[in-house]
C-alpha cells in the first residue's frame, strides 16, 4: 500500500489521480507537517487502517539555511 500526502487537498488528489492514469493506484490522506493535529489525524488514520506504519519515504522538497563558515547544513530530527 502506497500512501500519498500533501498539504494542499486538491493538489494531492490531483497527483494521485495522475499516478492512476499511469497504472499507480496510491492512497492519498492530507498532511500538514507544521500542523500537529494533521499529523495526529493522520498517525491515527494509520493506526485504524493499517495497524502502524512500516516505512516512511519523505520526498519533500524543504529549504534549510546553510552556513558559509562550514557549508554545513543543520537537520533536526
Amino acid at each position: 500500500m502506497v500512501l500519498l500526502s500533501a498539504r494542499d487537498q486538491t493538489r494531492g488528489q490531483d497527483a494521485a489521480a495522475a499516478l492512476e492514469k499511469e497504472g499507480l493506484h496510491p492512497k492519498f490522506h492530507q498532511l500538514d507537517i507544521d500542523d500537529q493535529e494533521s499529523i495526529n489525524c493522520l498517525r491515527q488514520f494509520l493506526v485504524d487502517t493499517y495497524g502502524g506504519l512500516d516505512v516512511l519515504v519523505n520526498n519533500a522538497g524543504i529549504a534549510y539555511k546553510v552556513y558559509e563558515k562550514t557549508n554545513a547544513v543543520f537537520l533536526a530530527f
